[in-house]
């Protein structure tokens, strides 16, 4: 009869818990549930994803949600190493072989140049930014632009230096400085070869 009259009333002698209103009482002592902290984790981890692709996005080429897609579905073709496979197609775009020549003072700039029919691949100009270079492959400035580039490499080099990033190769040393080695640079006349696709 005890344990009825215990039952009917509602548990005397139980510390009375607090109105949840469909909220889990973990909330109540400071601890979330795990499937709350998972989210929060995740959506944590989302932001950062988010971010760091729109940095490559913008970095190369301020291309769109579609086109980077397009890359990243190709380098998961080779189910290993899938980051070092997306970088090596982004490395090989005309605009990023241009800009790190040291030609041009920005990335911008070489895109920039690319759309205005600058600069050749194999003596054929090419006004596609995204085009992509196979080893062997010779890229150079237009005669006609020769003067613009140059100034360009200059400026380059002395905004480097200035932030402390190393400085780029001058046409008057003819040093290695800020070279990479899957490129051979002919600094008189201001045109590369691949001689190898990018690698680590």
């Amino acid at each position: 009869a005890g344990q009825a009259d215990e039952r009917a009333g509602g548990g005397r002698g139980k510390k009375k818990s607090l109105p949840t209103s469909g909220v889990p009482r973990a909330f109540y002592v400071g601890i979330p549930p795990r499937s709350v902290r998972n989210k929060a984790v995740a959506g944590q981890l989302n932001i950062v994803h988010l971010f760091e692709k729109q940095k490559m996005r913008l970095y190369y080429g301020a291309m769109r949600d579609h086109k980077f897609q397009k890359y990243v579905e190709q380098a998961q073709r080779v189910r290993f190493n899938v980051d070092a496979e997306l970088m090596r197609l982004l490395e090989l775009r005309l605009d990023t072989l241009v800009y790190r020549t040291g030609f041009a003072q920005t990335s911008s700039q070489a895109r920039q140049w690319i759309n205005h029919n600058q600069i050749l691949v194999n003596g054929s100009p090419v006004n596609v930014k995204s085009a992509r270079l196979r080893a062997g492959d010779v890229m150079a400035v237009r005669d006609r632009f020769a003067e613009r580039a140059l100034d360009a490499c200059a400026r380059a080099a002395a905004h480097r230096e200035f932030v402390g990033a190393g400085s780029t190769w001058l046409p008057a040393t003819g040093g290695p400085e800020g070279m990479l080695p899957w490129m051979v640079v002919d600094r008189s006349g201001l045109g590369a070869v691949l001689v190898r696709e990018p690698s680590n």
